[in-house]
């Protein structure tokens, strides 16, 4: 398990880092980067520059898996400027991928953060790196 005092585990098949993105320094290379949630609280340009910078750390033939909020969302209205995606944006960064798989929905009703009932309009993409 992680915890905040050993936010690393490694292993011969992986290596996990839970951190602040904003902290890391994208020295290495890995075949496969998880994305999940969490464009949303960066403004675009910054946004941009941390998937430029997945992209680079992803060894050829390797994988990006992106769950992003998307410009559908309700939270997008209150944050105009952040990195709220739409399906055509994210895979325009990604024109020379291949994308294995897209898909978009919406979230059940949910009850979170004094925000009250809402849903979430998400947009998950498997893209691989061929060059």
């Amino acid at each position: 398990a992680l915890d905040r005092h050993n936010p690393e585990i490694n292993n011969k098949n992986f290596n996990f880092l839970k951190m602040d993105i904003r902290n890391y320094d994208f020295k290495n290379k890995f075949n496969l980067n998880i994305c999940s949630l969490f464009l949303h609280f960066f403004d675009v340009e910054y946004a941009k520059k941390l998937i430029a910078n997945i992209q680079r750390t992803t060894i050829r033939e390797g994988y990006n898996l992106f769950v992003c909020m998307t410009d559908k969302d309700s939270l997008y209205k209150n944050n105009p400027n952040n990195f709220y995606t739409s399906k055509e944006e994210l895979i325009e960064l990604y024109s020379d991928w291949e994308i294995v798989s897209c898909l978009s929905d919406e979230t059940k009703i949910e009850d979170h953060d004094n925000m009250g009932p809402h849903t979430h309009n998400l947009i998950f993409v498997l893209f691989k790196k061929n060059k």
